[in-house]
């Protein structure tokens, strides 16, 4: 005869289920903040290799003299009172802010960029919105020009378009009457003189590169730069693999001394195309398939020879160029 509060054998089985039992969120590894922040690196290199810090918010501050290699799309990330630094951040999903840094050389791509009370900071940047600085001076901005294997994933992964280059349109909140706080690059910048590719052992395998034809961001000249008055517009319409492309077709432009001013993505409603692209079905029933891409082009005879090279990728896209001189200005301002 059983002792009364004796457990039954189901009793027992039922106490060790919940003693092993374990939930997902149990499993996940434990993110410590601290392994997500640099501080006081007097002098060092470092790098964060691709996947160690992929989506985190980072904290980059009090750094000297170091160079800093971030090789992972993030969240957000703060960088404060740096100086003498070379600093490359993989794609930001939300904001880069930079404050009370000086003397600095940064290779950056990110939806928002600002800096406040920051003085001699080059950046080459690629920025999805409008760039913006505050009490800054001696500022100065190229185009972001970097390759890693994983790079372009990053970008889809950060939600960010390599395609929507506003790196030269810069608002400056505090303005100086008659004095300028920011200015572009040479437009023979290029980012190995700023910010040069590591050396360690443990970035061989990414296939880390700065040449241009490379790129996972076209290389642009910025609305400042524009040689000449001829404008034209050459938009490509989504399908498979647009994104290799894309690419193609600009570096056989460059190859043919074309003048890329910017390029764009952007989702555009059927109902829209008509007035950007005039009244052609073939237009209104690729903008339901996917996002568009913009180009402006701009120099001698432009128009002419793009179409030319337009011709040569007719078969692999669905796209638009500008018919004319004329119709290449008011293509480019409806567009951009």
């Amino acid at each position: 005869m059983g002792c009364l509060f004796s457990k039954t054998n189901s009793d027992k089985m039922d106490l060790e289920d919940n003693e092993e039992q374990e939930f997902s969120w149990d499993k996940r590894k434990k993110v410590d903040p601290n392994d997500f922040i640099i501080d006081k690196l007097v002098g060092e290199t470092t790098v964060r290799l691709p996947g160690t810090a992929d989506g985190q918010q980072f904290m980059i501050m009090n750094c000297k003299d170091s160079s800093i290699y971030i090789y992972n799309h993030l969240n957000t990330i703060t960088i404060d009172k740096c100086t003498n630094c070379k600093i490359f951040l993989g794609p930001t999903k939300g904001s880069v802010f930079l404050r009370d840094c000086e003397n600095c050389q940064c290779v950056i791509a990110c939806q928002q960029f600002r800096t406040r009370d920051c003085k001699k900071i080059d950046t080459f940047l690629h920025c999805d919105t409008q760039p913006i600085i505050e009490s800054s001076v001696k500022m100065r901005f190229g185009c972001f020009q970097y390759y890693y294997k994983q790079l372009a994933g990053q970008f889809r992964g950060a939600g960010i378009s390599p395609f929507n280059t506003n790196w030269s349109n810069i608002h400056d909140f505090t303005p100086v009457p008659e004095e300028e706080n920011w200015s572009l690059l040479p437009q023979n910048a290029k980012a190995e003189d700023y910010v040069p590719l590591p050396t360690t052992d443990e970035v061989k395998e990414m296939n880390l590169s700065l040449e241009i034809s490379k790129s996972v961001v076209p290389l642009s000249i910025g609305n400042k730069n524009k040689p000449g008055s001829e404008e034209c517009l050459v938009a490509l319409f989504w399908c498979d693999g647009i994104d290799e492309i894309v690419l193609e077709f600009l570096n056989k432009a460059r190859d043919g001394g074309f003048n890329l001013i910017q390029t764009k993505e952007v989702k555009i409603q059927p109902s829209e195309v008509p007035n950007l692209f005039g009244q052609n079905p073939k237009y209104e029933d690729a903008s339901k398939r996917g996002d568009i891409i913009g180009i402006e082009f701009c120099g001698e005879s432009t128009v002419q020879n793009v179409r030319k090279l337009v011709d040569e990728f007719s078969g692999r896209a669905v796209i638009f160029v500008s018919n004319s001189p004329e119709d290449g200005a008011t293509d480019v301002e409806k567009f951009f």
